[in-house]
């Protein structure tokens, strides 16, 4: 290896510790680049004494059980002299579903949407903020990739409520878009800039759209409109990220934003030609 080659650590999980399928392509770009590439699951005792020089969080996919940890993970690897991509500033910023709330204050259109702790929530008041609709989604303020997150309908808010195993977590109600069922939108983009559309449809019958659950994913080609109010969403951002994925639903010609990742978003690197290629050069440009 040379001495003066760059390395480059790929964040995962002890779960899955190897660099997670989707990250392959943008791992073998890197290595015919000369980047010495590797793997680094943040959560094994080995790995937290942050001897990686640069880090690429990918695939952690079991911080939501650890939010607090994680977070100050990344920031003690800044502090050690780390560059960690995306930065701590907008893990901080991204983790907790705050960051819809500001967003709406600041445009962006939502769905209803309601933040609770259920120790200090009256559930009959929950119900009768949503009773115009027929079915609502709850999930935790902080998950991700669908984890605890339910289908429910309104009449069943109360008992859903009471039944939620941590009071003192806090949790979101969101109104249930029928719109999903056509798809959601994922546009990705690399330092801001718009690389490629992806929409995902979940199968008939459910709600989620993510492949663990049986939606399918194909290139979607938005038009320019849609990609200009995408970009304005991501700009809500405190940083420029070096990759992100702002997730949307259509009502009628209305982008209503469901999600901005910028942690560990799955990027579709093989959806389509060049892409990997295209984020191992930005990665190499302007972060590395």
């Amino acid at each position: 290896m040379p001495s003066d080659a760059i390395q480059l650590a790929f964040v995962t999980y002890s779960g899955e510790p190897e660099i997670a399928v989707d990250d392959l392509p943008l791992s073998r770009e890197l290595e015919r680049r000369g980047v010495v590439v590797s793997s680094c699951p943040w959560d094994l005792a080995e790995m937290r004494s942050g001897s990686a020089r640069n880090v690429l969080i990918r695939s952690a996919w079991n911080y939501d059980h650890a939010p607090q940890a994680f977070l100050q993970w990344l920031i003690d690897l800044e502090k050690r002299g780390a560059r960690v991509i995306n930065s701590s500033r907008i893990v901080r910023w991204n983790i907790h579903k705050n960051y819809l709330f500001e967003a709406r204050d600041r445009g962006a259109t939502l769905p209803q949407t309601r933040k609770f702790v259920p120790r200090n929530s009256d559930p009959r008041t929950l119900a009768a903020e949503f009773s115009s609709h027929d079915r609502v989604v709850l999930k935790p303020c902080v998950s991700l990739a669908a984890h605890h997150t339910y289908l429910i309908r309104t009449g069943e808010i109360v008992s859903a409520v009471c039944d939620l195993p941590n009071p003192e977590r806090e949790y979101l109600l969101q109104e249930y878009m029928p719109e999903i069922e056509a798809g959601e939108l994922s546009f990705v983009f690399f330092a801001a800039e718009f690389s490629h559309c992806v929409r995902k449809t979940p199968k008939q019958g459910d709600f989620r759209v993510q492949g663990d659950f049986g939606a399918t994913r194909n290139i979607h080609v938005p038009t320019p409109e849609q990609i200009q109010e995408a970009s304005k969403l991501l700009s809500l951002a405190p940083e420029v990220p070096a990759y992100a994925r702002v997730d949307v639903v259509m009502r009628g010609s209305t982008m209503v934003l469901m999600e901005i990742e910028l942690i560990d978003p799955m990027l579709f690197l093989g959806w389509a030609p060049h892409v990997a290629a295209r984020l191992a050069d930005v990665l190499l440009r302007q972060f590395l």
